[in-house]
């Protein structure tokens, strides 16, 4: 038989003295946990007890409970206020009897009819300045013509509202004037000369002057186009683009005002570009302004704008000179281009001597 080792003889009598000694010294569990929950229930009943975690109040045993509200501050001029037993100032203004507020009659104001700061109107009837003398008023529209005292040649066999109506009757129908050459219609183009010539004696300044008098008379509904032409005619289209001729509103006459006042004379005269490019247009009337009546249409070129103006266009003429208007037989007996181009085209032709625009 082997005898044990000396290491296990000695371990023996250790393990049975530290067995016994955790037995003695550790405190079994659930002692402990007896005595935390008994100290948490004495500590929970201890606080419940507190006046502020009471559902009553002192003297009442639990059966009574505090009457809770507000309380209005009391004004230096008010009643003091109540005592125990005594009606409050709320139950004494219900008590008594309550008593409609009055007012105090107050008189009506007085409204004037007539406004408190006098109103200047402009007069009907005025219409903006007009350069010289001006065109005589337009027949239905402004009373009787006046005789005008500038000196001038007036020709042809055109009626005024002949076209479109008659007489600026009917819808979207007007009348209009250039140095005074009236009509009447829906659409109009102005043709006007722009040649280094019309420089001479204010003429163009004199003529757009005029134009933009005449642009005034036309109505919201009617249109217009300006074509300003030396060798080659220029034109513009309204900023929209919605159309391709301005309407008589003070935003796009506004708009050709400017567009006009930027151009200066200079150049030659081509009078048959710019005519025919009116009358792709297919106005009701067309005003032709030049003073180029040297560099005249011959009779094929004349012919030529009656076969393309089938729609019956009255072209009306104004002649610019620096020499008296013609007269007397000797005029009629040898016309120039522009009377035969009013005369052919159911329009009017006029004469205007460009020293009377002179300042």
């Amino acid at each position: 038989m082997a005898t044990p080792s000396p290491r296990t003889a000695l371990q023996a009598p250790v393990r049975d003295w530290l067995r016994g000694t955790v037995v003695r010294g550790v405190v079994p569990g659930w002692v402990l946990s007896l005595v935390f929950h008994s100290l948490m229930l004495v500590t929970l009943f201890s606080v419940t007890q507190l006046p502020s975690c009471r559902g009553d109040y002192s003297g009442e045993d639990g059966t009574g409970f505090r009457e809770i509200g507000l309380r209005a501050r009391e004004d230096a001029n008010s009643a003091p206020s109540a005592g125990p037993g005594e009606p409050g100032l709320a139950e004494v203004a219900s008590s008594q009897p309550q008593q409609a507020p009055t007012t105090p009659d107050v008189a009506p104001p007085t409204i004037s009819e007539s406004p408190p700061v006098p109103l200047s109107l402009p007069q009907v009837g005025t219409g903006p300045p007009v350069l010289g003398t001006g065109p005589p008023p337009l027949s239905g529209i402004g009373g009787t013509p006046a005789h005008s005292t500038n000196k001038s040649t007036t020709t042809g066999s055109g009626t005024p509202g002949s076209r479109g109506g008659g007489g600026g009757q009917g819808k979207g129908v007007g009348q209009t004037s250039l140095f005074g050459v009236n009509d009447a219609g829906k659409t109009f183009v102005y043709v006007i000369d722009r040649s280094a010539s019309m420089q001479d004696h204010g003429a163009f300044r004199a003529a757009k002057a005029e134009l933009m008098t005449s642009l005034s008379r036309l109505t919201e509904v009617q249109q217009f186009q300006v074509i300003l032409y030396n060798d080659q005619p220029l034109s513009w289209t309204p900023r929209n683009g919605r159309f391709r001729m301005f309407f008589g509103t003070d935003a796009q006459r506004l708009e050709i005002s400017e567009l006009v006042g930027a151009i200066s004379p200079d150049g030659g005269t081509e009078h048959l570009p710019a005519l025919e490019l009116a009358l792709k247009f297919e106005p009701d009337v067309i005003f032709l302004l030049t003073d180029g009546a040297s560099k005249a249409l011959n009779s094929a070129e004349l012919k030529q704008i009656a076969r393309v103006n089938r729609r019956g266009t009255h072209i009306h003429c104004i002649e610019f000179g620096t020499s008296p208007p013609p007269s007397g037989e000797g005029a009629l007996a040898a016309p120039n281009f522009l009377m035969k181009l009013a005369s052919q085209n159911q329009g009017k032709y006029t004469y205007r001597n460009v020293k009377t625009f002179d300042p």
